[in-house]
């Protein structure tokens, strides 16, 4: 990293192919404390701190960004450089993609989500009456900086968020990689920060950018990245409105194993192999059981972005490796659902209590909770 501000952007506007831009700032108030001295190139008078928190992810938040950036008077040639995890870099990306009708924006993500995947592909919004990234475009980053030393003061919560990400990642398009994260896990002890993440960080990216490179605006290949999203989100959505907090990637971990299970019901994935991944995601610490009924979150479902007049584009996993995107009529979906949801009993001998949401959410996720 840059020691002074005028290091930083004379190199980063060189990337770029810009001249003479001048360069404005939002960041993640507690990364900025805590990483004071590595981000001293940033100038705090050309800085937006934002908290870093879901309910920051608002129109409410873009509208005081882009106020901020007017009062600095930018112009159509500058650059916003984001600064903290995947809550900074959708919010603030959405931001330099509706100021002005764009401007460029760099990221620097600080979470092991944002460097895995969210800083990546070009994939900007906000929230919206209580719906996940209901509001956004898809404009690329002209720079994305990743400094795998900001993870040291990642909370294991955060941590934990994005490696399920990461393994997502993996699962959809690369056998062997997914095989390498399991196999690295276990010779650690089944400890997720002993790995040697920056490699496993780095072919993630390379995974991301060639799916969302060859679909950049989500016609095809690139819906295979949404794997776990469907009831990850309509579960961050439902706790939310509960009042509680969840990591978006512990929300996807257990999206994932119940879009697993759902491919095995409806005949798409080997018993076999689902079992063995359900387990080998447990192992790794992330989680595989939702703690609601599947079934009590099709409303949610109902107005996910990806939901069509003829059913929602549904990503099955066929095997480790290979994934696929489905269109599958919402009744179809639910009725899979609820044959899942049956076979929680034969796992655990009892069904899914909504009041163990309290526990999951308030014992175990009271932590950072950015994306």
């Amino acid at each position: 990293m840059a020691s002074s501000a005028d290091e930083f952007e004379a190199s980063a506007a060189c990337l770029i192919g810009k001249t003479r831009p001048r360069f404005f700032y939002i960041a993640d108030h507690a990364v900025y404390r805590l990483w004071k001295n590595k981000l001293a190139f940033i100038p705090e008078d050309s800085v937006f701190f934002m908290d870093a928190c879901e309910k920051n992810k608002s129109l409410g938040t873009v509208e005081k960004i882009i106020a901020f950036l007017i009062g600095k008077n930018a112009c159509r040639n500058d650059i916003l450089v984001c600064v903290g995890g995947g809550t900074v870099t959708d919010t603030g990306g959405f931001a330099a993609s509706v100021y002005m009708r764009g401007i460029r924006y760099v990221n620097i993500p600080t979470t092991l989500l944002a460097q895995a995947d969210a800083s990546v592909g070009g994939k900007t919004g906000v929230n919206f009456g209580g719906y996940k990234n209901m509001i956004g475009t898809i404009t690329q980053p002209s720079l994305v900086f990743i400094v795998p030393e900001f993870l040291n003061t990642l909370p294991p919560v955060d941590y934990r968020s994005g490696f399920s990400e990461l393994v997502k990642t993996a699962l959809i398009q690369d056998k062997d990689l997914y095989g390498s994260i399991v196999s690295e896990v276990s010779a650690c002890g089944n400890d997720i920060r002993s790995v040697g993440i920056g490699k496993f960080v780095a072919a993630a990216v390379k995974i991301k950018l060639s799916v969302a490179g060859s679909d950049p605006t989500e016609k095809g290949r690139r819906k295979i990245l949404n794997f776990g999203h469907t009831y990850g989100h309509a579960l961050e959505e439902h706790i939310l409105s509960e009042g509680g907090r969840i990591a978006h990637g512990d929300a996807v971990s257990i999206g994932m194993a119940a879009a697993i299970r759902i491919s095995m019901e409806s005949g798409c994935m080997e018993t076999e192999d689902t079992e063995r991944v359900i387990s080998e995601l447990s192992g790794m610490g992330l989680y595989t059981e939702c703690p609601v009924p599947l079934t009590s979150l099709k409303h949610y479902i109902a107005h996910d972005k990806k939901t069509h007049a003829d059913g929602i584009d549904f990503v099955v996993l066929l095997a480790p490796g290979r994934a696929e995107c489905r269109r599958i009529s919402l009744e179809e979906l639910d009725d899979l659902a609820a044959r899942v949801q049956s076979g929680y009993g034969k796992r655990h001998g009892k069904p899914v209590r909504s009041n163990a949401l309290a526990g999951f959410v308030q014992n175990d996720m009271a932590g950072g909770m950015d994306k």
